[in-house]
């Protein structure tokens, strides 16, 4: 069907345009004024401050198990998918954290490393993506995207990413 000169899907890809990948636009950096990117980090006590929700990221391997705290109104804002799902979930004491949140479950496939950096990308709006070479996590994060309805630079990124490691047509 595609080897042979006379072939009738060879003779039809030869008169369909290339293949064009699709644009990157980066989102609109948060302002310095709203430091909502600093509420992700401990303070003195080792503490998040305010921290409402508790993302538990599980994966096979060495380093299995992480949890990242993050606020509720944040992640929500950004995600019609988590804001159903948190405004749904239970608060509950986490003695190790020193809170009260509710916990969510991250999908099993995606890792710890792309889940940082979707929370990374909805505190400041700035994507920061180290892996962008790697298939395996850049599917992660598509996967994420489209599990979550992530914001569209993040998605963006991904499916320009993949659409650049993909092989060109024959």
């Amino acid at each position: 069907l595609i080897c042979s000169k006379e072939a009738p899907l060879r003779f039809l890809m030869q008169k369909l345009p290339a293949p064009v990948p699709p644009s990157f636009s980066a989102a609109e950096r948060i302002p310095e004024h709203v430091a909502v990117s600093a509420l992700l980090s401990p303070d003195a006590s080792g503490r998040v401050p305010f921290a409402d929700v508790a993302f538990d990221v599980s994966t096979t391997g060495i380093d299995s198990f992480s949890r990242f705290l993050a606020h509720r109104v944040v992640v929500a804002s950004q995600s019609s998918v988590l804001l159903q799902e948190l405004s749904n979930a239970p608060m509950q004491e986490l003695p190790q954290e020193g809170i009260r949140a509710c916990v969510f479950q991250v999908d099993r496939r995606i890792s710890k490393e792309v889940w940082r950096n979707v929370l990374q990308f909805l505190y400041t709006g700035v994507v920061h993506c180290p892996f962008a070479k790697d298939p395996a996590k850049m599917v992660e994060l598509l996967r994420a995207c489209a599990l979550y309805k992530l914001p569209k630079p993040l998605l963006d990124l991904a499916q320009t990413a993949l659409f650049q490691q993909l092989p060109s047509a024959p």
